[in-house]
């Protein structure tokens, strides 16, 4: 099931918090590719995202485990859409 949510601008929180937050840099961005799992946040959770299609900045991908919250109509599977400026974390190999 496509969702449309908001999801939190991690660049943009790790600009406000530099202390105390980070986000993946512009190049690593860049190497997100069909098969990663990156992490995304909507206002109430955070939760991993297997990457199937990018598109310029643009991410597909499928929640990659079981979420604790409901509130945001999300279940393991789905399908979301996001921009990479929503990726707080890329898991590596």
């Amino acid at each position: 099931m496509e969702e449309t949510l908001e999801f939190v601008d991690a660049q943009e929180r790790a600009r406000k918090h530099p202390k105390t937050f980070e986000a993946p840099d512009a190049d690593e961005l860049k190497e997100i590719t069909v098969g990663s799992f990156v992490k995304v946040c909507t206002h109430d959770e955070r939760f991993w995202v297997e990457v199937t299609l990018v598109e310029g900045d643009t991410i597909t991908g499928t929640v990659g485990n079981d979420l604790v919250l409901q509130g945001h109509g999300l279940s393991y599977d789905d399908t979301i859409t996001f921009d990479e400026t929503n990726v707080y974390d890329i898991l590596s190999e």
